[in-house]
């Protein structure tokens, strides 16, 4: 039943509004429809209490005493599947699952923040982008994985070096663990790693020259030594 408002009229005493008997059949169909929706058709059987909530909480069953109240959501049932809309309610979601496991298992996420790096995933980091000839290829990017591309300031010859191009990450460590491979026929060497900041070399190994202005792109993975003792670990216990 749609709500169902009491007519009063344009103005007082101006005789167009409803006659007592609508209006209070209105009233008490109206309530009928909430007992319906909330209780048994006599009584109500919804009771919520918010005294007391705070941010974050959410609205929990009581049922040793009937009622709805504010609490904090703990996840305690074995489920199977957890399900992320994003940022952006749309068609797509992202599903987190479990493989059938042969014995107990427990994974533990680190006290940080950062990024979890798929296994299989793509290679591919945030973009940053540099150039030689207006800040010696030097580039600062604070992600875990970055895709680094660097425009090179003159020829380079085969085998010769392109040295010393700093990167500036405040997700780097002085114990980070640091991987790279670049698109191109090149060695990258990876050096002078400290809190914030590693160098590295470019060696060309292309058998040829690279040209002025070319570019090299160079994916780079962060990992503390934490990180890849944890991994070391789940796989032994596999």
């Amino acid at each position: 039943m749609a709500y169902q408002a009491v007519g009063i009229g344009s103005s007082a005493n101006d005789g167009t509004g409803d006659t007592l008997r609508v209006g209070i059949d209105k009233v008490n169909d109206n309530f009928v429809e909430i007992y319906t929706a909330l209780g048994a058709g006599s009584t109500t059987a919804l009771k919520v209490v918010t005294d007391g909530a705070s941010a974050g909480q959410a609205l929990i069953y009581d049922a040793g005493n009937e009622r709805f109240q504010p609490g904090s959501v703990a996840i305690s049932a074995t489920i199977s599947t957890l399900t992320f809309e994003g940022a952006s309610a749309d068609s797509f979601e992202t599903t987190l699952t479990a493989v059938d496991p042969t014995a107990d298992r427990t994974i533990s996420l680190p006290n940080d923040s950062g990024t979890v790096v798929i296994e299989g995933g793509s290679p591919a980091g945030t973009a940053a982008a540099s150039d030689e000839a207006s800040s010696s290829g030097n580039v600062t990017s604070n992600n875990s994985r970055i895709r680094h591309t660097l425009t090179l300031d003159g020829t380079t010859a085969d085998n010769a070096e392109i040295a010393d191009v700093t990167v500036t990450s405040n997700k780097v460590t002085a114990n980070s663990v640091i991987l790279a491979t670049s698109t191109a026929a090149v060695d990258i060497l990876v050096h002078t790693v400290a809190s914030g900041s590693f160098k590295y070399i470019i060696v060309n190994k292309s058998g040829g020259t690279l040209a002025n202005d070319s570019t090299v792109i160079t994916n780079f993975w962060y990992y503390r030594e934490s990180d890849i003792n944890r991994s070391k670990d789940i796989q032994c216990q596999q």
